[in-house]
């Protein structure tokens, strides 16, 4: 989506993984700051 292709382009960074144990609670995106579904895992690989 936009958000992870936005993450992409400014940092390099991709997703890695979607983690089984998603953390309780509301999640917010680093990104935009709105609300997420789900928390991935980016990394960068060099």
């Amino acid at each position: 989506d936009a958000e992870e292709l936005r993450i992409k382009e400014e940092t390099g960074a991709t997703i890695r993984c979607f983690p089984f144990e998603q953390p309780e609670g509301l999640k917010t995106c680093f990104m935009t700051g709105n609300r997420a579904n789900e928390v991935a895992i980016f990394a960068k690989s060099y």
